[in-house]
């Protein structure tokens, strides 16, 4: 009698346990391991039917562990769709700054390279106009560094430096 009381428990527990392995499987197994994985459960669920389990019970057992795949396959499905639009995220956030950082250094260059032709222009006629050139030329070029040093410390805070160049 007290056979009889345990031994749905644990058949109960068996199932409960081969479920949530078949999710992890499907969840997060890569091809070989999926295909092992699957063969093993497959074969246990064979071993039910050939040890006198009714057929009804190999039906059930089946949809229990389709069941168990479908989720599986559904949350590693959402996790990759995340990860993709994290990526996609992250590439906007790049081109992005990519044009600030552009758009800012262009800026300066230009007003540098206009000041170098002007203070060469003036040089020989008024040596002051040049020295005040070359003070611009002086400042822009400090005000570029800056914003170059703000800019590559925003992106090292926001994530770990690569000491490789990126794609």
């Amino acid at each position: 009698l007290p056979i009889d009381i345990v031994l749905p428990v644990a058949s109960l527990t068996t199932s409960l346990f081969l479920m949530v392995i078949v999710y992890a499987l499907f969840r997060w197994a890569s091809g070989r391991d999926l295909v092992i994985g699957s063969v093993l459960v497959l074969a246990s669920l064979s071993l039910t039917f050939v040890r006198g389990g009714g057929l009804l019970e190999l039906v059930g057992g089946f949809a229990l562990l389709l069941m168990s795949v479908l989720l599986g396959m559904a949350f590693r499905y959402r996790a990759g769709a995340r990860l993709r639009l994290l990526d996609r995220i992250r590439m906007h956030e790049r081109e992005q700054l990519a044009r600030d950082l552009h758009d800012t250094v262009a800026h300066h260059v230009t007003a540098i390279a206009i000041r170098a032709q002007a203070g060469t222009a003036v040089a020989p006629h008024d040596p002051s106009a040049a020295q005040d050139a070359l003070r611009v030329i002086e400042t822009e070029a400090a005000k570029t560094l800056r914003e170059l040093r703000s800019m590559v410390r925003v992106l090292r805070d926001g994530e770990t430096a690569e000491l490789a160049p990126s794609p």
